[in-house]
C-alpha cells in the first residue's frame, strides 16, 4: 500500500534532479501534451480511471527502464 511505503518510486529516479536546471518550457509542453492526450482519450470513450491507469502503467515501465540503465542506481 502506498500509505506505508514512503518511496513508491526508486530514489535513483531523482538523482541529479534539480528544478533550477530543468528546461521549464519543455516540461510545460510535456504536461500540455499529457493533458491533451488524456482529454482525447476521455472524448474517445475511455473512462478517466482507465486513462489514468494507462498513464501509470506507462510510467511504471519507464521508471523500471530508467532505473535499469547503466550508471543509474549502482
Amino acid at each position: 500500500m502506498l500509505g506505508h511505503n514512503r518511496h513508491p518510486v526508486p530514489q535513483a529516479l531523482f538523482e541529479g534532479f534539480e528544478k533550477e536546471n530543468s528546461p521549464n518550457e519543455a516540461i510545460d509542453e510535456f504536461k500540455s501534451a499529457l493533458i491533451v492526450a488524456y482529454e482525447q482519450a476521455i472524448e474517445s470513450g475511455i473512462s478517466p480511471g482507465l486513462a489514468l491507469a494507462a498513464m501509470l502503467d506507462w510510467v511504471s515501465l519507464e521508471v523500471r527502464r530508467y532505473t535499469c540503465m547503466p550508471g543509474i542506481g549502482d
